[in-house]
């Protein structure tokens, strides 16, 4: 079936939409967008260790959501899995400091009602095993070696994101980011993946991004797991 394209018109009204929407949400005014479904067509787990962190001996874990099926896992999770209602064992670790951050991150395809053509988003959510947050992209941008692509800077605002089928942007805290790079070899095998947060100067973020803007981190390439399609990532 043939996707239906928006005409001119429409086009430049949605553009001025979208911007008045952007500047509504800074303002500290929750904007909602609505979709027909969400897809999700690609997920990765991994876990990040606070620089200098000494790891005690950990429980097996429960399994995760890269181990099961995509569909299972992953799109029944835009509530569950993705975002924090999936049953996962809580990482033994000491009371005080930053803790481990067990990660999810992929893509979902957006799609609008009428047969519009749909786009894709960037997800992420980040769980010390007692906090949580979760974003979606504001923005990426491909590396090159030449004419080949070696890496993909992405930068996610937890002011925005994803609640049941429809995206919501609030940004009443700050335009808070999550900074998310992979960089891969010529076989498109994954050589490196960097994790990092910043808090707005001028937001108030909650106490546990914070901690996350002021924690360096480093992601443990063996804990990454993968389910789907990463050709769409």
């Amino acid at each position: 079936m043939r996707k239906k394209l928006l005409p001119l018109f429409l086009v430049v009204l949605l553009a001025a939409s979208i911007a008045a929407s952007q500047a509504a949400a800074k303002d500290g005014i929750a904007v909602k967008y609505d979709f027909q479904e969400v897809k999700v067509l690609f997920a990765a787990e991994f876990t990040a260790y606070p620089q200098g962190y000494v790891s005690p001996k950990e429980p097996a874990s429960a399994p995760s959501a890269a181990s099961s099926p995509v569909t299972a896992a992953v799109y029944s999770s835009v509530n569950g899995w993705v975002y924090g209602a999936g049953t996962q064992t809580p990482v033994t670790v000491p009371d005080s400091g930053p803790k481990p951050l067990k990660v999810m991150y992929g893509v979902v395809e957006l799609v609008p009602a009428g047969g519009y053509s749909s786009f894709t988003e960037q997800f992420i959510k980040v769980s010390d095993g007692t906090n949580s947050l979760r974003a979606l992209s504001n923005g990426l941008t491909n590396r090159f070696a030449g004419s080949r692509v070696i890496g993909m800077d992405t930068n996610f605002l937890t002011g925005k994101k994803l609640e049941g089928s429809s995206v919501v942007k609030d940004y009443s805290d700050g335009m808070n980011a999550i900074y998310l790079s992979r960089s891969w070899d010529e076989y498109f095998n994954m050589t490196n993946v960097s994790l990092s947060f910043q808090a707005d100067a001028k937001g108030s973020p909650d106490a546990f991004f914070r901690q996350l803007a002021q924690t360096s981190y480093t992601v443990d390439m063996g804990t990454w797991k993968q389910v789907g399609n990463p050709g769409v990532n």
